[in-house]
């Protein structure tokens, strides 16, 4: 068999490779070579969030795989990669315990105000009992999950520990439990304390949270987006939190790295953090793994699983 050039645009960790017979693999990290001299016998291209060039790919003749180093394909054309017939594979599973627990955490930090009051403590205010910001229980909160993908079903599973009453949004789950299906997402929009938002972005979604649906949310709602920024339109949240108080929690933004005026930033109660909710060592190691499954089943076993999308 000749070897097969696999490029590397990802932070992959390259422990991983011991899991592959060398002689049947090279692995070329193309971060380190000059764009010119890229190799044009390159087979497979283990890819990160940022968008390639049609020229780029002009130059990856022999392309026959891409091996996304996530789950969103926001950043990839589609149409593009059939009509190349260039195949697709995500790192599916061992992103869904890191941004389920990212997203729970920002639940829990916002219903108890951790991030407020951290800030009183840090500025010696103690016993301002009048700055103190509410607290509440997430025991039988009410929460909409937008996108009831694995990480979706995730949250609502340790979500249900604490009672909450869940409903989702996914025009691809007919039925899931004994949760609540909406088919709009105005549909008594004002009852829910807390939205997570695990829904890719394409289209369809694209500021699928907009004014139009904001408007309707009650004071101190929780929103939690741990997916893709542009699924939330941030000027019209913006807007309305010059009205109300709207909680934002969220690893990702529509523009990234974000802007040095970035309006939400104004608000003590929002929280971020700058999309790292796959970024600890362990879920690095994690989806490296994941990769070289997918290059083996393709390129070896002759074989899609359900990591493959194309």
């Amino acid at each position: 068999m000749k070897k097969v050039k696999v490029g590397i645009l990802s932070p992959f960790n390259k422990k991983t490779l011991d899991l592959v017979n060398k002689r049947s693999f090279d692995f070329i990290d193309l971060d380190l070579i000059n764009n010119n001299i890229i190799p044009k016998d390159i087979s497979c291209l283990i890819l990160d969030t940022r968008i390639l060039s049609k020229s780029f790919y002009a130059k990856l003749k022999n392309l026959r795989l891409i091996c996304r180093f996530g789950v969103g394909v926001d950043n990839l054309d589609l149409n593009f990669l059939k009509r190349k017939k260039i195949n697709l594979s995500i790192t599916k599973k061992s992103v869904v315990n890191p941004v389920a627990e990212h997203a729970i955490g920002f639940i829990i930090s916002s219903v108890k105000s951790y991030n407020e009051f951290n800030k009183l403590i840090k500025a010696n205010k103690y016993e301002n009992k009048s700055q103190y910001p509410k607290i509440m229980n997430l025991e039988n909160k009410e929460v909409l999950i937008i996108g009831l993908g694995n990480i979706g079903k995730r949250i609502s599973k340790i979500l249900k520990v604490f009672n909450c009453k869940i409903s989702f949004f996914d025009p691809h789950v007919k039925n899931y439990k004994n949760l609540i299906k909406i088919n709009k997402l105005n549909q008594n929009f004002n009852k829910y304390d807390i939205i997570s938002i695990n829904s890719s972005l394409n289209k369809f979604t694209k500021k699928i949270i907009s004014y139009s649906n904001l408007k309707f949310l009650k004071e101190g709602t929780i929103i939690v987006n741990t997916s893709r920024g542009g699924i939330v339109d941030e000027k019209a949240l913006t807007k309305l939190s010059s009205k109300k108080k709207i909680i934002y929690c969220s690893d990702v933004f529509q523009r990234e790295p974000l802007k040095k005026d970035f309006k939400l930033s104004k608000y003590n109660y929002n929280l971020f953090t700058p999309h790292v909710s796959t970024s600890s060592p362990e879920t690095r190691l994690a989806m490296s793994e994941e990769v070289i499954q997918n290059i083996k089943d393709f390129f070896i076993r002759k074989k899609k699983t359900q990591n493959f999308l194309i």
